[in-house]
């Protein structure tokens, strides 16, 4: 149903009162994290606790009397920052090692603690002291940007510098909008600029950003005071000027179809054909100028999500590549969906459906797949702001007891190391209960990101037991049912390829073929991961079956039909018959649909262009010279000449 009126709040701020009398038996009070920092003074009078023998607080009552002693000596400016992170870290190990699996509550708090410390403590003195003393003051601030900062990823700078700007020019606003300042803190507390092929647009000066949005609150389609940090992190990371986005808010105020923005600009076919400089790039690199000129997909993608973030819609630039050429298409959150949802479709041509999409994630500035993204709606659907607070000091504790093995740069998901059986795990009772954590924080938010990072990084680097893998991949399936199949997708490839061995491995493939059926992408994806089996297993005929399956199947779907016969192609060059080829790659060719002549700027994208290209060559490569001639005829007239 069309949405034609701003819809209600994503999620109501939180009444602690009534998280917790919702929540009986989990024992959630944000109040008392955030209270964590008014007991600094409160404890200012209190003699310092007594450790135990390991130098460690033992007791509740004295831990949390350490943790409000480390946070005062913050204030102090004659005490090293690093002694206070010290004393945290202490308590932190002595609540998460506690024999009983530790108190939720001092968890939580131990975690916010921890946090705050390493928000602060690269400050000058005498400004730490001022931010703490603010912090404590904005208990909500203090928890949302405590929370939402990641000092855990390598190369993420600290937004204390920016939240210190805020503090001195804005601290009026901070407590009331506290999601939209920890937001634009941790994405722009360096300079934030996104390149649009040639051209590169630079983002406004931090502060002019928090006045725009305060300033048109009441204009946004999406309420900025109650969306959650973690989402708004897609509204603030904008590269366009104040004026362009007040030009964009007048020209699409409330209108939650950014799908729309996307053909709002017109295909610039001339650049396209002839590489000529575009109309635009010359006139001026603007939000108007680009719907006034026109572009290619990249210019398209980057006004429809610059649009939807000027007016307060979640949006991402997203990119895929189906052969030597990528695009560019737009995502956003779709205000018309009941609850609300990530929408990736918007200007993914055919030829880019079932392509794995990536979108840079603009705090870390690091690439993330668009499931990863869609799982920041989960969050929204499933779990409250105390929730998702909670279930980051758990994932919090499974790092600090049991840290995964770092991954390597850009590697993303588990396609393509799946098929390949996991080293052996090795028993570890620290890691067991880090586990035990990062289940408690997704029962608690199956949206939280890092905490599925955590289980499938485990799974990538060996260290989950085969009967481990297994039961978490039936976590994953319990806690998502039907919903969200592209996230459950990059959640369980992994945890079957850690599965155990390969007759293992191929059952749980059975069940995702069950599991994902109607889904023709992910089935033929679980195919290929099917076919990888069979080679590894020197079973050269079942895998050549399997990806002439997938070829023939998938014709329509996208790209992994190609994928699936270039890999038969060698399959069968290994076994000694290339002269089975042509005859499947006919019939995979004959399946595919043609696209509209002349009319697809990626016509050449297409499985069908593509597919007898390949064919083409083949029959130049056995000498059926006449036969490729008249493929090649063909792909030329569809192709309107080459015009």
């Amino acid at each position: 149903m069309m949405c034609t009126h701003r819809p209600g709040p994503v999620v109501a701020p939180p009444s602690c009162a009534a998280a917790a009398g919702r929540r009986a038996g989990r024992g959630v009070s944000i109040v008392s994290a955030a209270a964590l920092l008014a007991a600094a003074t409160t404890f200012a009078a209190a003699p310092a606790p007594v450790a135990p023998d390991d130098g460690r607080p033992a007791e509740t009552g004295s831990i949390r009397e350490e943790l409000a002693a480390a946070l005062r000596s913050l204030q102090d400016p004659s005490m090293p920052a690093d002694q206070a992170r010290r004393r945290t870290e202490s308590a932190f190990d002595a609540v998460i090692t506690r024999e009983d699996g530790g108190d939720i509550d001092l968890i939580r708090d131990a975690a916010l603690a921890l946090r705050i410390v390493r928000l602060v403590e690269g400050m000058p003195p005498a400004t730490r002291a001022g931010l703490v003393a603010t912090l404590e003051r904005s208990p909500r601030l203090a928890w949302t940007i405590a929370f939402l900062a990641r000092s855990d990823v390598e190369g993420t700078p600290d937004p204390a510098a920016l939240l210190d700007r805020f503090r001195r020019e804005r601290g009026d606003r901070l407590e009331a909008w506290a999601p939209l300042v920890a937001a634009i803190c941790v994405v722009h507390d360096r300079p934030f600029s996104r390149r649009v092929n040639e051209q590169v647009t630079l983002a406004p000066d931090p502060v002019a950003l928090l006045d725009y949005f305060t300033a048109h609150a009441g204009s946004m389609v999406f309420p900025l005071r109650s969306m959650p940090a973690e989402t708004l992190l897609h509204v603030v990371d904008v590269t366009s000027s104040i004026d362009e986005l007040r030009w964009a808010l007048r020209q699409h105020r409330a209108d939650p179809d950014i799908g729309r923005r996307f053909f709002d600009v017109g295909y610039d076919r001339r650049h396209f054909r002839t590489g000529e400089e575009k109309r635009v790039a010359a006139e001026g690199y603007t939000l108007e100028n680009i719907r006034l000129y026109g572009g290619i997909c990249a210019d398209q993608a980057f006004f429809a999500s610059s649009v939807g973030k000027a007016i307060g819609v979640p949006t991402a630039y997203c990119v895929g590549r189906a052969a030597n050429v990528g695009h560019a298409w737009v995502g956003f959150l779709d205000a018309r969906e009941r609850p609300a949802a990530w929408n990736f479709d918007a200007g993914r041509y055919e030829s880019y459906q079932g392509v794995r999409g990536t979108v840079i994630d603009p705090q870390t500035r690091r690439a993330i797949s668009d499931a990863h993204l869609a799982l920041k709606a989960v969050s929204l659907r499933t779990a409250d702001e105390a929730d998702r607070l909670l279930a980051h000091a758990l994932v919090d504790a499974a790092h600090r007891l049991a840290p995964p093995p770092a991954a390597p740069r850009g590697r993303r998901g588990g396609a393509g190391r799946a098929g390949a059986a996991a080293p052996a795990a090795v028993a570890d009772p620290r890691q067991a209960q880090a586990l035990r954590f990062a289940e408690q924080a997704l029962v608690r938010d199956s949206g939280n990101l890092r905490g599925w990072q955590y289980v499938t990084d485990l799974a990538k680097g060996g260290l989950l037991a085969p009967e481990e893998a297994r039961r978490w991949a039936d976590v994953v399936v319990r806690l998502f049912g039907r919903d969200f199949p592209d996230v459950q997708f990059e959640l369980l490839d992994p945890l079957v390829g850690a599965s155990g061995d390969a007759r293992a491995r191929e059952s749980a493939y059975e069940a995702l073929l069950r599991h994902f059926a109607g889904r023709m992408d992910l089935v033929a994806a679980i195919g290929m991961r099917q076919a990888a089996l069979h080679a590894e297993r020197g079973d050269l005929d079942g895998a050549a079956s399997r990806y002439r399956d997938i070829a023939l199947e998938a014709a329509r779907v996208g790209p992994v039909a190609l994928d699936a016969l270039e890999r038969l192609e060698r399959v069968l060059d290994q076994a000694g018959r290339p002269d089975l080829l042509v005859p499947i790659l006919r019939d995979a060719w004959e399946r595919s649909p043609r696209p509209p002549r002349a009319s697809d700027p990626f016509l050449a994208q297409s499985n069908w262009y593509r597919m007898g290209t390949m064919l083409a060559d083949r029959h130049e490569r056995s000498g059926n010279r006449r036969e490729a001639a008249f493929i090649r005829q063909q792909l030329e007239s569809r192709s309107g000449g080459g015009s």
